[in-house]
C-alpha cells in the first residue's frame, strides 16, 4: 500500500466498526496548556473527561503530531521521529480492554497481513485481565510484563490514567542491538512500537492512591510511518515513500553521504513545512523557538554534509508527497519558503558571528583543555550553536566540551520552560469547563443586536456555582443568547453593562470555552443573582470601532496583495478599538511608494462607500470562492464569508472567512491612516493602522506638535523644514572645522585588502558628523573615537565604495568583541563605546584593523 491507500485503509475499517472519523486537529491546538499537538487523543481530551460527549462513543483518526523529547535520537535510530502521524481510535465511554485488543488483532493480522510471528504483546506487571486477554492471540511467552515506565499512562501528577498493553514488531536480529539480554523492552532498533493501547480506567489520587473512574476510556495509538514500512517490507520509517524522497535528495546532493544527518534533514524538514503552514514564525519563545531550533539543527546538519541544495527546495519535495493529503501545505507554500529563507539566513548570519566569539574565547586559549557547561549554554542559548557544533569547533582546537554539564543546565531550563508555558491564548479552567459541558451552546445574536434582555443561567466563582454575587465582587456569567462578542479570530472581546432592577455590572471580559460564552463582571451596584432577568448592553461607540478596524484590516490585506503580490499572506492579527495591527509574509521591505499606494487603494475603497456582505455557506461550497482563509481545519461545517463590494465572494473586491464584527459598509471607516511598519520576523512584516476618530486624533496631535516646533523655530509650519536644514548646517560648519584638514586625513589613510580605511580621535564635536565628513571627501571606511568622563565613544562610517564587501553595524560588533565594548548599527553607519580604562590597554588602529579582515572573511 502507498501512504495514501493506508490511511484510507485505517479510516475505513473503523468506520465499518462504527467508528466516528474526525479530521486532524492541527499541530499548533487551541488547548492553552499544550506547545504542539503530541498524539491523536488530545481532540478528545475534553470527551475523556466528561466535559463534552463523544457521539457516538467511539472515534477514529489519523492525527498530524509533533514531539521533540527524543530529538537528540532523530536520525541516529531507524524510528525515532519529530513530525510523524498518528493513526488512532477512541471510545469514551464505550467499549474496553476486550474490544480494543479484538480491533487491533483484526486490523493488523486479519486485514493487513502483518505476519503473527513478528508480533509480540507487552501489558503491565499489575493487569492480568490484559494478558488474559491477549492469550487469545499471543502465546504466553510473547507475553512481556513490564512496569510503570514502559506500561502505566497518567495525564498528569492527578487525574486519569491507567494501564497500557503495546503490540511489538520484531525486526530481527540484523537491526538488534547484539547485547545476550536483548528482547522485548530493550531500547533498540529490533524490538518496533508499533500500536499502543491505553485503557484509562483509575483516578490518580494526590496521595498516589487508584480510584476507579466512572467513565473508562480507550486511547489508542500507532505511528504512521512505522506502520507504512512494516507493510511494505521496510525496516524504517526512512525508507517509506513518504521520507524516502527526502533522503535521497539530500544525500544525492551533499559531499557528505551521512545517513544519519540525511535522516534528521529529512525529518527535520517535515516538521518545519507542517509547522509554517499553520502560520508559526520563529522566535525566542514557546512554540517558535522549537521551531527556530528545528531550522537550526537541520541548518548544521546540512552544513556537516556540505548539502549543496537550499532547505526551501526540500521543502517543496515535502509538499509535493503531503499536498494531496494536507492542501495547507501547498496553499502556504510561499509564505513557508520566504519565512524558511529568511531564518536560514538569519542563522548564517548568527552562526558567523557566535563562531568568532567561540574562537577568541577558545581558539587561543592553550591552558583550558575543556569548555565549561555554563559556557556551552551561553553558546547554546545566546548564539544558537546547537552542542554538537560546539563540539565539533572545540575539537578542531584540541579542547573538550563538558556536555554531561550542559546536559544538566539545558534540563533544569527546561522545567522552568515547562512551569512558566503560560499557554497560547484561551482560557483554561477546569471547572468552567465542567460547565460549559452542561450550559451547552450560547448563542450569539451580536452581530445586528446590542442590547437584549437574558436571564442569569449560571452564576460562577472560578472553582464553583454560586447563587449570587453582591457589589465590589467579580464573577462569571453564562446566558442562552448573547450580543457580547468573546475574544476569538484576533478580535477583541466586547465589554459593557449588565443591568437590572436591582443590579449594574460591569462586562470586563468575554471568552468561550467549547460552544459556552463566558462573560467576567464585576458588580458596581446591588446584587447580581442566578435566575434574575437583566439587560446586557454591549459597549456600542467601542464594539463601532472594533468593527471600523477590523474591516480595514481585510482591505489592508487585500491593497497590499494588489500591490506586492500574493506572496503576501497574513501571519497574524489584531483587532482592538484603538488600532489594528496586521503581520504578513513578505520577502523584501516594502518601499515608500508601495505603501503610499497602499494607503491609495485602501482609502479610495472607504471613500467609495461599499457594502460589506456576511453570508454563510457550508464549508465545502464556501472553499469553492476564491475568498482567503487560512488553516482549514480550523473552521466548522458552516462557515461564514465577509465580502466586499459585491455579495458574490467572486465579484468582490475582498472576500475572506470570517467570523467577526464588520461595518455596514466602507464609508463608516471614515479613514484608514497606516501609523507603522516594520520587520517582526525573517520574512514577516507588521503594519499597525488607526482608523475613524483615531485618524482625526491622530492628525491633530501631529498638527499640534508642528505647531510648537514652528513657534521655536520662529517660522511656520510649511517652513520647518528649510529652518531645520539652515541649523543642521551651521552646526556641522561649527562642530567640524576644527583640527583636521584633508591632506592630514589622506596622510593617515591605510589600506587592507582593497580596503581604504582611516582611524582618528577627535575632542570636540559630534563623532557622527566627523565620520561622515571624512568618510564623503576621502571615501575610505572611518573610525573615529573620542573620550570623554572616564569613557570611550567611537562611530564608524562605510561609504558606498565598499558597502557589498562591508557592513557597518557587523563591523561595529566585530571590533566591539574584539575590544570588550558595545556596538550596533546599519549597514552604513554604527556606533559604540565602553570605558575608557579598557580602551587605554589596545592598539585602537591594530583592533580595528583585524576587525576589517574578520569581518571581510564574513
Amino acid at each position: 500500500m502507498n501512504h495514501i491507500e493506508l490511511r484510507k485503509f485505517f479510516l475505513d475499517f473503523f468506520k465499518e466498526k462504527g467508528h466516528k472519523i474526525y479530521p486532524s486537529i492541527p499541530l499548533i491546538p487551541e488547548d492553552p496548556s499544550l506547545l504542539f499537538t503530541t498524539a491523536g487523543m488530545v481532540q478528545f481530551k475534553d470527551m475523556f473527561l466528561g466535559i463534552t460527549k463523544m457521539q457516538p462513543p467511539y472515534a477514529a483518526s489519523v492525527q498530524k503530531c509533533l514531539r521533540t523529547s527524543d530529538i537528540d535520537r532523530v536520525g541516529q535510530t531507524l524510528r525515532h521521529l519529530t513530525f510523524f502521524e498518528m493513526l488512532g481510535n477512541f471510545s469514551a465511554g464505550g467499549y474496553f480492554k476486550k474490544e480494543a485488543i479484538e480491533l487491533a488483532w483484526e486490523f493488523l493480522v486479519e486485514k493487513l497481513g502483518l505476519p503473527t510471528s513478528h508480533l509480540y504483546v507487552t501489558v503491565h506487571k499489575n493487569d492480568k485481565e490484559a494478558a488474559t486477554l491477549w492469550e487469545k492471540f499471543v502465546p504466553e511467552k510473547k507475553i512481556v510484563f513490564l512496569g510503570d515506565e514502559d506500561n502505566f499512562w497518567k495525564m498528569g501528577e492527578t487525574g486519569p490514567c491507567g494501564y497500557c498493553s503495546e503490540i511489538i514488531y520484531d525486526l530481527g536480529e540484523e537491526v538488534s542491538c547484539g547485547k545476550k539480554e536483548c528482547f522485548v523492552g530493550c531500547d533498540c532498533d529490533r524490538w518496533l512500537e508499533v500500536w499502543n493501547l491505553v485503557f484509562t480506567e483509575f483516578d490518580l489520587q494526590a496521595n498516589g492512591t487508584l480510584k476507579p473512574l466512572s467513565q473508562k476510556n480507550i486511547d489508542t495509538g500507532m505511528g504512521f510511518e512505522r506502520l507504512l514500512a512494516l507493510v511494505n517490507g521496510k525496516k524504517s520509517a526512512f525508507e517509506t515513500e513518504v521520507l524516502k524522497p527526502l533522503v535521497d535528495e539530500v544525500l544525492n546532493n551533499s559531499s557528505s553521504k551521512d545517513v544519519s544527518h540525511a535522516r534528521r534533514i529529512a525529518d527535520h524538514i517535515r516538521a518545519i513545512t507542517f509547522l509554517l503552514s499553520e502560520g508559526l514564525i520563529p522566535s525566542n519563545t514557546a512554540r517558535g523557538y522549537v521551531l527556530r531550533r528545528l531550522i537550526r539543527r537541520t541548518c548544521v546538519s546540512a552544513r556537516k554534509i556540505g548539502l549543496k541544495v537550499e532547505l526551501k527546495k526540500l521543502m517543496n519535495k515535502v509538499i509535493d508527497i503531503f499536498a494531496s493529503v494536507y492542501p495547507e501545505v501547498k496553499e502556504n507554500a510561499s509564505r513557508c519558503a520566504i519565512v524558511l529563507d529568511g531564518e536560514v539566513k538569519k542563522f548564517e548570519d548568527t552562526l558567523s558571528e557566535s563562531l568568532r566569539i567561540f574562537e577568541k574565547e577558545f581558539g587561543k586559549n592553550e591552558k583550558s583543555k575543556k569548555i565549561s557547561g555554563e559556557t556551552c549554554f551561553q553558546l547554546y542559548t545566546t548564539y544558537g550553536l546547537p552542542i554538537e557544533l560546539i563540539e565539533e569547533i572545540a575539537t578542531s582546537q584540541g579542547l573538550s566540551v563538558d556536555r554531561e554539564k550542559f546536559e544538566e543546565i539545558l534540563e533544569k531550563e527546561k522545567e522552568i520552560s515547562k512551569k512558566s508555558w503560560t499557554g497560547s491564548g484561551g482560557f483554561e479552567n477546569p471547572f468552567l469547563k465542567s460547565v460549559s459541558s452542561k450550559a451547552g451552546e450560547t448563542e450569539f445574536i451580536g452581530y445586528e443586536n446590542l442590547k437584549v434582555e437574558e436571564e442569569v443561567l449560571y452564576l460562577l466563582s472560578e472553582n464553583e456555582k454560586i447563587d449570587s454575587l453582591n457589589q465590589g465582587e467579580e464573577g462569571f456569567v453564562v446566558f442562552k443568547k448573547t450580543p457580547f462578542y468573546p475574544t476569538q479570530g484576533g478580535e477583541v472581546a466586547d465589554t459593557g453593562l449588565i443591568e437590572g432592577t436591582e443590579v449594574k455590572a460591569e462586562v470586563q471580559d468575554v471568552f468561550k470555552i467549547g460552544d459556552t460564552i463566558f462573560h467576567k463582571v464585576k458588580v458596581n451596584e446591588g446584587n447580581l443573582k442566578a435566575g434574575d432577568k437583566v439587560l446586557l448592553k454591549v459597549d456600542e461607540e467601542r464594539r463601532r470601532a472594533i468593527e471600523r478596524n477590523h474591516t480595514a484590516t481585510h482591505i489592508i490585506q487585500m491593497a497590499l496583495r494588489k500591490v506586492i503580490g500574493e506572496e503576501v499572506q497574513q501571519a497574524g492579527s489584531l483587532v482592538s478599538p484603538d488600532y489594528l495591527r496586521f503581520d504578513f509574509t513578505i520577502s523584501r521591505k516594502i518601499t515608500p511608494e508601495e505603501l503610499n499606494e497602499v494607503h491609495r487603494i485602501v482609502n479610495e475603497v472607504v471613500l467609495r462607500n461599499l457594502p460589506v456582505y456576511k453570508e454563510e455557506y457550508s464549508f465545502e461550497e464556501a472553499k469553492k470562492f476564491p475568498a482567503l482563509h487560512f488553516f482549514e481545519e480550523k473552521y466548522g461545517d458552516i462557515v461564514r464569508i465577509v465580502s466586499i463590494g459585491s455579495k458574490n465572494p467572486q465579484k468582490a473586491i475582498s472576500a475572506e472567512f470570517c467570523g467577526g464584527c464588520h461595518v455596514r459598509s466602507t464609508g463608516e471607516i471614515g479613514l484608514i491612516k497606516i501609523i507603522s511598519q516594520k520587520a517582526l520576523a525573517q520574512g514577516v512584516r507588521r503594519i499597525e493602522a488607526i482608523t475613524g476618530f483615531g485618524v482625526l486624533e491622530f492628525m491633530s496631535g501631529i498638527e499640534a506638535t508642528l505647531g510648537r516646533i514652528s513657534e521655536r523655530l520662529k517660522t511656520n509650519i510649511s517652513g520647518i523644514e528649510k529652518r531645520i536644514e539652515k541649523l543642521l548646517e551651521e552646526a556641522k560648519s561649527k562642530k567640524t572645522d576644527v583640527s583636521f584638514s584633508k591632506n592630514e586625513v589622506n596622510k593617515k589613510i591605510k589600506e587592507i585588502k582593497g580596503i581604504k580605511f582611516v582611524v582618528l580621535e577627535v575632542t570636540e564635536g559630534d563623532i557622527g558628523i566627523w565620520s561622515d565628513r571624512v568618510s564623503d571627501f576621502s571615501k575610505a571606511v572611518v573610525f573615529v573615537y573620542q573620550r570623554k568622563e572616564g569613557k570611550v565613544s567611537y562611530a564608524i562610517k562605510v561609504p558606498a565604495n565598499y558597502r557589498e564587501k562591508l557592513h557597518a553595524g557587523r563591523l561595529a560588533k566585530i571590533f566591539a568583541n574584539l575590544s570588550s565594548t558595545k556596538a550596533g548599527g546599519n549597514e552604513k553607519f554604527a556606533r559604540g563605546g565602553g570605558r575608557e580604562e579598557d580602551f587605554n590597554k589596545q592598539d585602537i588602529e591594530g583592533v580595528f584593523l583585524e576587525a576589517i579582515s574578520q569581518a571581510l572573511v564574513v
